[in-house]
């Protein structure tokens, strides 16, 4: 599935906020993928990396 730049930008922030908020990396991965329907893999790139 393809997001366009505004929304990479809105997960990102969302993802910033969650680690904030304490939520681990490894857990934060695995709720991405689950809430975003995509591997650990992208969850992982597409929450913490700013693009």
């Amino acid at each position: 599935m393809r997001v366009t730049a505004s929304e990479k930008k809105q997960r990102h922030e969302w993802a910033v906020r969650q680690i904030d908020a304490g939520m681990g990396l490894s857990e934060l991965t695995a709720f991405t993928a689950e809430t975003w329907g995509c591997s650990r893999r992208q969850a992982r790139e597409s929450s913490l990396s700013p693009k």
